[in-house]
């Protein structure tokens, strides 16, 4: 208890000690005011003048006070609170935010692109991301050149709304001004897969279950089951260690309706690697893979080389197939490639390529100079 005994000597001054009993007054005073204040009923339980001193707000109010990276300090005040609140929290995402996904234009490399942007073929998508409810909402616009031949080449506006559910899975539906539009699914089943599929237009409709089953002597065997309009289909995938420094990985499919062991495609892939640095990967790879396919032209197997280098600023990767070559250098700035194609049905067989950044541009030269060569500009996130 807060007690003190003084005695009243007329009009002399205070001594120190009645000084001290006078604070420990009123600090008991406000400590009791407050108190009070706490346990007061609400507003329409006080009648008369106790009402008319009710410390609670008339409106509850909140303020972000600041911010620092992902969390920030809110304060609050709500309707039953004397005294606000202050709380700590992560930074919640904002309800929409709007972006540029990408942007390009794409013709032939003469007058016709001082006509741009009638002469040229343009697209350009921008995204809707609601953040809260985990959702997304794309549009994208196909603008052909003015003076195209080819009649199924028109002006065409696309959206696609893309929903995740926690615990249910990911959907989404695709509409075309053109009449196409198309639907998908993707669910994750405990202790099998993932289930996926989709329905379109024109009908064509695909069901499948990727599963991975335990490891067998290293190798990590991946098998999906699926089922289309033409049949039945499936997808097998063993990938593991064959000796230091080597993997191999084998696959073999069937498409949809085909049953016949003779029509399955089969691939294979070796893996040969360096000695990779403490708490690095290898510097140099070199990948052989060969497919075995009966509905390829003229022989039914393909071959492939290539090899990677990871140096200082720059990878480089070098790969040729039957009838194709490709160089390619990245660095943590861009990138840099050509690829050359012997196919005589391609007029302009040989590409080049280059990214800085978010931009890149592909060049496709023709094999003579009659040939006029076509170039692609694209912008994307």
């Amino acid at each position: 208890s807060l007690s003190c005994s003084h005695s009243c000597c007329g009009l002399s001054r205070p001594s120190s000690s009645q000084k001290k009993c006078s604070w420990f007054r009123v600090a008991a005073l406000i400590a009791l005011v407050s108190i009070s204040a706490l346990s007061l009923p609400s507003r329409q339980q006080v009648p008369g003048a106790l009402a008319s001193v009710s410390l609670r707000p008339r409106k509850s109010w909140s303020k972000m006070l600041f911010t620092y990276r992902d969390y920030e300090l809110v304060v609050r005040q709500r309707k039953a609170q004397v005294l606000p609140r202050f709380q700590l929290r992560k930074t919640p995402p904002a309800p929409v935010t709007l972006s540029v996904a990408s942007s390009g234009v794409e013709g032939p490399v003469d007058k016709s692109l001082a006509g741009f942007p009638f002469t040229t073929a343009n697209n350009a998508a921008i995204n809707l991301d609601f953040p809260r409810i985990s959702s997304c909402l794309r549009l994208r616009l196909q603008d052909p050149p003015a003076e195209s031949d080819l009649d199924d080449m028109q002006r065409a506006l696309e959206a696609c709304y893309e929903q995740s559910i926690s615990g249910i899975g990911e959907f989404a539906a695709n509409v075309k001004t053109t009449g196409e539009w198309a639907a998908s699914f993707k669910h994750e089943v405990e202790d099998i897969g993932d289930l996926s599929g989709s329905f379109n237009s024109q009908l064509d409709w695909n069901l499948a279950l990727d599963t991975t089953y335990p490891p067998i002597y290293g190798f990590v065997p991946t098998v999906t089951y699926g089922a289309t309009q033409d049949g039945m289909r499936f997808h097998a995938r063993a990938t593991g260690p064959l000796y230091t420094n080597l993997r191999g990985t084998y696959e073999i499919q069937n498409e949809p309706g085909k049953y016949s062991p003779a029509e399955f495609r089969q691939d294979a892939t070796l893996t040969f690697s360096s000695t990779p640095p403490k708490g690095g990967v290898e510097q140099h790879s070199l990948e052989l893979h060969g497919t075995y396919d009966r509905t390829l032209p003229k022989v039914p197997y393909r071959g492939s080389v290539s090899y990677t280098a990871r140096l200082k600023p720059a990878t480089l990767k070098a790969s040729m197939g039957d009838d194709w070559y490709r160089l390619r250098a990245q660095t943590a700035h861009g990138e840099i490639g050509a690829s050359f194609t012997r196919n005589a049905e391609i007029n302009r067989p040989t590409q080049l390529e280059l990214k800085l950044g978010k931009v890149s541009a592909v060049a496709q030269l023709g094999r003579d100079r009659e040939t006029v060569p076509r170039m692609r500009i694209e912008y994307a996130q």
